[in-house]
């Protein structure tokens, strides 16, 4: 195994939760927005609305920011009875995806995994997630869907760590990314477009109350399997 510590010089943070600043990141221009929905409005026109996602997934797990929200957000707006193929069609991307992202990390950190990390600025908070996974890799990856960083930073930093084998690594990442964009998925197909811009901009909350729901679900589960 190799020493994760000589990866960056920063000092350790001895967190058992994660406690990642956030890295200064420009806001999406309104520019980008327009052109990720007029994207949207095409391809909801044909059937790679799930091809789409499922690349943008794949993309996202890989060291390259997404806006994988708003194409979720405005194909199921567009589409409302096919936004749960959406998210799935999301989530499977992502899998996929940080497997390739964990590949990167394990095999070339050094070279194409810093390269990137110090280009998009995230230096930070790659320590912190270098050293948080030494504590509580599994919470980390299981709370990803809920911390405002990229998630190839995560998949990348698991693979150069090694302190995650793969199969619990892509088993929390599914569960992770799942409480992301389950919730959008759900709510569209329900409601339709007219809940668009509420989910739109209050996802945060919609992913928090769809995550007390689901832990609430397996702790009755596993109260009346004790009986």
């Amino acid at each position: 195994m190799r020493n994760s510590d000589s990866l960056f010089s920063e000092p350790h943070i001895h967190n058992k939760a994660p406690n990642i600043e956030q890295p200064n990141q420009p806001a999406q221009p309104k520019k980008l927005k327009e052109k990720i929905r007029s994207l949207a409005v095409r391809t909801s026109e044909s059937p790679f609305g799930c091809g789409l996602l499922f690349l943008i997934g794949l993309i996202e797990a890989t060291l390259i920011p997404m806006p994988a929200d708003e194409v979720l957000i405005s194909l199921g707006a567009l589409k409302p009875r096919r936004a749960l193929s959406y998210s799935f069609a999301l989530i499977a991307g992502a899998v996929v995806g940080s497997l390739i992202g964990y590949a990167i990390g394990y095999m070339a950190y050094h070279t194409v995994g810093t390269f990137l990390i110090e280009k998009l600025g995230w230096e930070q908070a790659a320590s912190q997630i270098l050293n948080d996974y030494r504590h509580s890799g599994l919470e980390i990856l299981l709370t990803s869907g809920f911390i405002p960083l990229p998630y190839a930073l995560f998949t990348v930093l698991a693979g150069a760590n090694e302190t995650l084998p793969v199969v619990p690594f892509v088993i929390a990442g599914a569960i992770g990314r799942t409480v992301r964009f389950l919730p959008v998925g759900v709510v569209l197909r329900l409601f339709g477009a007219k809940l668009a811009p509420y989910v739109e901009h209050h996802l945060d909350k919609i992913i928090m109350i769809f995550a007390g729901f689901m832990l609430t679900f397996f702790a009755i589960r596993v109260w009346l399997g004790s009986f």
